[in-house]
């Protein structure tokens, strides 16, 4: 299972994120806001990186995870 799928599960029916546009601080988001910040997440490899963590690996803090 991907991180895609994974997080869009996560984001959707289960968070429920689309009743957050609701709100009038986070109005101005959409689905597609999200998508694309965690597409460029996912391409920057912000999010693999906790998948592909090596643990005996030292490059990134432990409280990054």
């Amino acid at each position: 299972m991907t991180y895609r799928i994974t997080l869009d599960f996560l984001l959707y029916p289960w968070l429920d994120a689309k009743s957050l546009n609701q709100h009038r601080r986070f109005a101005v988001h959409s689905r597609e806001t999200s998508d694309a910040t965690k597409s460029t997440a996912i391409s920057l490899g912000w999010l693999g990186a906790v998948e592909t963590r090596d643990p005996t690996c030292s490059d990134f803090p432990e409280e990054a995870f």
